[in-house]
């Protein structure tokens, strides 16, 4: 199990991200998002995908074609101290997926160069 980052998702969904070719190579179906990872990949496609029927499809197969944890209140307090640690590098979002990250044991999975850093702290 890996726990996927919004930078992987959105890459495997948007064919002109320079990532998309790498997450070829991802098993999607053996991974793990978040509620909050899952909030902000409708938001970037919200934004940019100006079909509907297009985003809701992408959104329905990411649910489909993966687990999703959920963040404990424990995944919070421990990501308001990577938060504090990583800050200004480090979204409070990225900052609870290393947090549930290392409480799952999973690896963390992403293309955003700061917070495969800090899954190294």
């Amino acid at each position: 199990m890996a726990l996927l980052d919004a930078s992987v998702l959105i890459a495997r969904f948007n064919a002109r991200d320079v990532h998309h070719s790498r997450t070829n190579n991802i098993d999607f179906s053996n991974s793990i998002i978040n509620a909050i990872t899952y909030y902000e990949v409708a938001n970037v496609m919200q934004k940019n995908v100006h079909d509907k029927g297009a985003v809701v499809k992408a959104l329905q197969l990411m649910l489909d074609s993966t687990q999703v944890a959920i963040v404990t209140k424990q995944d919070l307090q421990a990501a308001t101290h990577v938060f504090e640690r990583h800050y200004p590098r480090l979204s409070l979002a990225d900052a609870v997926l290393v947090a549930q990250a290392k409480s799952l044991n999973e690896e963390l999975v992403t293309f955003d160069a700061d917070l495969a850093k800090a899954t190294k702290d």
